[in-house]
């Protein structure tokens, strides 16, 4: 038996297929990026949303006076939850 495909059954075929990928949760990171001429006042400004299971909180050290040649720790993973035994330490800045 041979199967004919005409226009219309190619074009339904397309529609299910766009429908089914759109119905599948996407992991997707977004950036926006607003340089000094696309903004009101010629602030430049970034932002970018993580979506998934990743360390999006930030650490803010208080100010203070620090010995010479003091280091601080910088980490990658973690997370929340069970993911926080995956920090490791990569590196130091001053």
């Amino acid at each position: 038996m041979k199967v004919r495909f005409n226009k219309k059954t190619a074009i339904v075929m397309g529609i299910v297929a766009m429908m089914l990928a759109l119905a599948v949760p996407a992991m997707a990171c977004t950036s926006i990026v607003v340089g000094k001429l696309a903004s009101a006042d010629g602030s430049v400004m970034t932002t970018h949303t993580c979506d998934g299971t990743y360390e999006f909180r930030l650490n803010i050290v208080p100010a203070k006076d620090w010995p010479a040649g003091s280091m601080r720790p910088v980490f990658k993973g973690g997370g929340t939850g069970a993911h926080v035994q995956d920090r490791k330490q990569v590196g130091e800045i001053p």
